[in-house]
């Protein structure tokens, strides 16, 4: 598929009488028209695609060319503004880099990008019909996307829908996402589906999430076969179908040390403020979510359907209501569940199908916890963490948060701040000091043309206007 994106930059200046002798006016300068094909590989300005020495992407340009080497390793070396992509093929947007279908792994992204803590502001996607949608679109084993922000995003797609991966095998880490992104079935803030082995870890999603079909999740929409989310969190709302999670639509693989914040609705089955659906063999430990939750039948403040998995050290916070199967930590429940709580009072319900209820008081009083083993301790306050523990607590004060996500970590809604200051980055002032130096070029020119046609041409020849 060719993309083609032209750019026009007319600079627009009055030309004084002191610089050509002649009144000119307002004089146009240049159109430059830069085209690229995704069978073109254009030269990146720095970097050998080599893991010690990366391409280094310095526009949204080079971002896009990504997909000529789907097995090279690049960095950004400044933040990166997308917006245009609004505007590219045909309204369509950017084209995710790698693809499926799954068993054609020379399609897949299988090399590295390090963000370096920038971000990539206004990356549209408008691919209703289409599958493997997001930056990457498929991310395939062995390949490495860390240290990037996508912010303020508008990305749809079909199935296997991220703002940042919409299918991953390989590594996701140290990653965000904000914005909004919407599809049919699996469907994620920052990743569509974490499969065979994929890893996303200390990442989240602050974006709201909507899905037709089924599984969509705040962070990942479906997480499964040996996929792995730890250390990671979720804002958004979520508003979808059946497999519906403020955290995980649908979970076949282990979810640590993670919560969900967002409220969920989903109009059927499936519906939890941490998982939709948790299947056998799976692991829930270490998480929580305070969301309220919305559902058909079997809705559950943390998960709505726990089909065998075990859930351990977890609790549920949010207000839960349904039409069938409904509770306070779980809608329906058919696997062992230790140490787990819900608020009977802030959920509105006092029944669950596996878990304790507890009252408010009870469930920010420390001894609720580490009476019953979990790895606690009491803080001053909300914003220290002792990471020398799993769990933190302001005793009488706060439920239970994890260490291991600090308040620096949490950015407020839609933050796009990667702390560094406002200083131009190095790619604008280098294009800056480029269109200057060229349009100094072209008035000499143009004046040493006219003096030297001026000595050629007679008074009154209008050879020059023909």
């Amino acid at each position: 598929m060719i993309v083609k994106k032209t750019r026009v930059m007319c600079i627009v200046m009055l030309l004084l009488v002191s610089v050509l002798g002649v009144s000119v006016g307002i004089t146009c300068v240049g159109v430059f028209v830069d085209e690229f094909t995704t069978t073109e590989l254009h030269n990146f300005t720095s970097g050998s695609g080599t893991p010690d020495d990366p391409y280094m992407i310095y526009d949204v340009d080079d971002l896009q060319n990504m997909n000529n080497g789907l097995s090279a390793h690049y960095a950004l070396a400044n933040d990166i503004d997308a917006s245009e992509t609004s505007d590219w093929n045909d309204g369509d947007g950017w084209e995710p880099v790698g693809t499926g279908p799954v068993g054609e792994s020379e399609n897949h992204f299988t090399g590295s990008f390090d963000g370096q803590n920038y971000t990539i502001t206004g990356l549209y996607i408008d691919r209703d019909g289409t599958e493997y949608v997001g930056l990457f679109g498929l991310v395939g084993e062995g390949g490495e996307v860390r240290n990037v922000g996508v912010v303020h995003a508008d990305v749809s797609g079909y199935n296997y829908v991220g703002v940042l991966v919409g299918r991953n095998e390989g590594t996701v880490y140290k990653s965000y996402a904000t914005g909004t992104v919407s599809g049919n079935s699996l469907v994620g803030g920052l990743v569509g589906r974490n499969t065979w082995g994929g890893m996303v870890s200390d990442s989240y999603a602050t974006g709201d999430v909507s899905g037709t079909g089924f599984n969509a999740g705040g962070l990942v929409g479906s997480n499964d076969w040996g996929g792995t989310v730890e250390n990671s969190y979720a804002t958004g709302t979520l508003t979808g179908v059946s497999g519906v999670g403020g955290l995980v639509g649908w979970n076949r693989g282990t979810v640590s040390n993670s919560y969900a914040t967002g409220d969920v609705s989903g109009t059927q089955w499936y519906v939890g403020g941490l998982v939709g659906s948790n299947m056998e063999d799976t692991v829930v430990s270490n998480s929580y979510a305070t969301g309220d939750v919305s559902g058909g039948d079997r809705a559950g403040g943390l998960v709505g359907w726990n089909r065998g998995g075990p859930v351990s050290n977890s609790y549920a916070t949010g207000n839960v209501s349904g039409n069938n199967l409904v509770g306070g930590l779980f809608g329906e429940n058919r696997g062992p569940v230790s140490n787990s709580f819900w608020d009977i009072e802030t959920s509105g319900i006092t029944e669950s199908d596996g878990g304790i209820g507890r009252t408010t008081a009870e469930m920010i009083d420390i001894t609720t916890f580490s009476d019953v083993g979990w790895d606690i301790v009491t803080v001053a306050n909300p914003d220290y963490r002792d990471t020398d523990y799993i769990w933190n607590i302001v005793d009488g004060d706060t439920y239970p948060f994890l260490s291991s996500i600090s308040p620096d970590d949490v950015p407020p809604d839609d933050a796009d701040d990667n702390g560094d200051d406002d200083s131009p980055a190095p790619g604008l002032l280098i294009l800056v000091v480029s269109m200057i130096l060229a349009l100094a070029f072209y008035i000499k020119k143009i004046k040493n043309d006219k003096e030297s046609m001026e000595e050629k041409t007679a008074p009154g020849d209008d050879r020059l206007f023909n």
